[in-house]
């Protein structure tokens, strides 16, 4: 699963302050601390999960739903001001 890496700062210093596009977060984004943040993998060559970003006014849904038996979705909710929180769950569980 795909996940943001080089986030060791404070949290005020989290992120770029602006939208991204796929592109950036998989070659990695510059925040104006000079740390590079981005995906550890890149989405769309990953075989075991698909992902799908949902933009609900000026909030966002991301998730994550496994392709291979085994493995568990993951989503969280959140806007560009605060987080709204992740959860992990078992698509097998819901079908």
């Amino acid at each position: 699963m795909a996940s943001v890496h080089g986030t060791g700062l404070p949290r005020q210093g989290l992120g770029v302050g602006r939208l991204c596009t796929l592109r950036e977060l998989i070659t990695g984004v510059t925040t104006q601390y000079g740390q590079v943040i981005g995906l550890s993998v890149n989405p769309v060559k990953d075989t075991n999960y698909n992902y799908e970003i949902m933009i609900i006014g000026d909030s966002c849904i991301i998730r994550a739903t496994p392709r291979v038996k085994g493995l568990v979705g993951f989503a969280t909710l959140g806007s560009p001001r605060r987080s709204s929180g992740s959860f992990y769950y078992s698509p097998t569980a819901l079908t």
